[in-house]
């Protein structure tokens, strides 16, 4: 039995739609980057500078 006019294979259209959805979701900062760069810093100077020393006299931080 042959196909129908009508039937139509769908899956040519796929390909496309996958890429324009990767394009787009490649477009956007991924959301745990954005989280890195908003976090606050949770040292001050004085404890960073005592954690560098520490570590350049041997022993670890």
């Amino acid at each position: 039995m042959t196909r129908h006019i009508a039937d139509k294979d769908h899956t040519h259209g796929t390909a496309r739609v996958r890429e324009y959805t990767r394009i787009e979701r490649e477009s956007v900062p991924h959301p745990a980057t954005k989280k890195l760069q908003s976090r606050p810093e949770d040292r001050d100077d004085a404890a960073r500078l005592k954690a560098y020393l520490e570590i350049e006299r041997g022993r670890q931080a």
